[in-house]
């Protein structure tokens, strides 16, 4: 059975919504070793270790921007660079609530170098270094 679910302009633009009203002000970007779960409801297990964290804020205080949501698209505001990361091998990604429990998440994606949900230069981050994302857009497919 194939699997191509089409939404209307509407329905995106709403979920969308939903998704950065849920988020919230002051969110994190956290990237984590480890294996990513089944979904963004299931708990990080011991074995999934932060690597680093990044504050994502807009001057509105939102996570993203509510610009281009008619398009099914929403662009990450401003994203602030970790300049003392933990380090580690950056396997895949969360969006969450400012708290940054891992119980806040609303979005985890795959971290790789290319054709991934989150593209790094490297996946390999040094304890102490400085991560940064230039760039983060959410779509939903018309």
């Amino acid at each position: 059975m194939a699997n191509n679910p089409h939404y209307g302009t509407t329905a995106r633009a709403n979920m969308l919504d939903e998704i950065n009203t849920e988020l919230g002000a002051d969110s994190l970007f956290i990237l984590y070793a480890g294996v990513q779960p089944a979904d963004a409801s299931a708990a990080v297990t011991a074995g999934n270790v932060s690597v680093a964290r990044l504050l994502m804020t807009a001057g509105d205080g939102s996570a993203f921007s509510a610009a281009g949501q008619t398009a099914g698209s929403m662009t990450a505001a401003a994203i602030t660079s970790d300049s003392s990361a933990v380090g580690g091998s950056a396997n895949w990604f969360s969006i969450e609530a400012s708290a940054g429990t891992g119980t806040t998440r609303k979005a985890d994606g795959e971290v790789g170098t290319s054709a991934s949900d989150l593209n790094l230069n490297s996946q390999t981050i040094t304890p102490g270094a400085t991560v940064a994302i230039t760039a983060f857009t959410v779509t939903i497919a018309a």
